[in-house]
């Protein structure tokens, strides 16, 4: 049995050009992040915060001006913990814990180098 109907192929440019690619996140939990929403977001919670509280203790702990360096802790430290209560995408909430959690560890390294 044939039929008359033949399959529409696209000769887009873009469409030839792309490729399947997966992301850092895909393949760091082998599949949709999304799966593993209950257990990423109590362990971000707490590592986000711990560490936030942490970088906080060491900049006032230093002599010098601390305004900055609170300003540099509190503004990805605070939006990662929103971006938890706000239920946003998962990939959003992890890039932005990354970005809060490397800026917590360069500033704890700071603040001890100055004591």
């Amino acid at each position: 049995m044939t039929t008359l109907a033949k399959p529409i192929q696209s000769k887009h440019p873009v469409e030839l050009t792309r490729k399947s690619s997966v992301g850092f996140w895909e393949t760091m939990f082998k599949g949709d992040p999304e799966q593993y929403r209950f257990g990423i977001i109590p362990a971000v919670l707490i590592v986000v915060g711990c560490l936030g509280g942490v970088a906080a203790m060491g900049v006032l702990m230093t002599p010098i001006d601390n305004v900055m360096g609170l300003v540099i802790i509190l503004i990805p430290t605070m939006a990662a913990l929103s971006a938890l209560l706000s239920v946003a995408p998962i990939k959003w909430l992890l890039n932005l814990s990354v970005a809060a959690n490397v800026l917590d560890i360069i500033m704890i390294v700071l603040a001890f180098a100055f004591l």
